[in-house]
């Protein structure tokens, strides 16, 4: 959650106080920033994945551990996740990083 999701929800914000946009939560802050110019389409779109994809994970796999009658916490070992799991997770990570680096760079549209 700290390493995927939160990020993702901070470059949310980023965009949308330098956008002044009025959108509060992080979907729709993306989508603004995207159609705002903030952030290129297609930075948004593929940050909306990522968010997307780490999100889903991160329920999947508290949902294995009410499964298996365990308490739910956002620490997942990478042994859980398959090879295309991994991949699909590495490739968002790439995503998050390259516009975190853009936006301490000052680059606003991006992508």
């Amino acid at each position: 959650k700290h390493n995927g999701v939160v990020p993702i929800v901070d470059l949310g914000r980023v965009y949308a106080l330098q956008g002044r946009l009025e959108a509060v939560n992080t979907r729709a802050r993306l989508e603004a920033a995207g159609q705002a110019g903030v952030l290129s389409t297609s930075g948004a779109r593929d940050l909306l994945d990522a968010y997307d994809l780490i999100a889903e994970t991160r329920l999947l796999h508290q949902a294995r551990q009410i499964k298996r009658g365990e308490a739910p916490d956002n620490y997942m070992e990478l042994a859980e996740l398959s090879d295309f799991e991994r991949s699909h997770l590495r490739n968002a990570f790439v995503v998050v990083k390259s516009l975190q680096s853009a936006v301490g760079h000052g680059k606003g549209a991006v992508g």
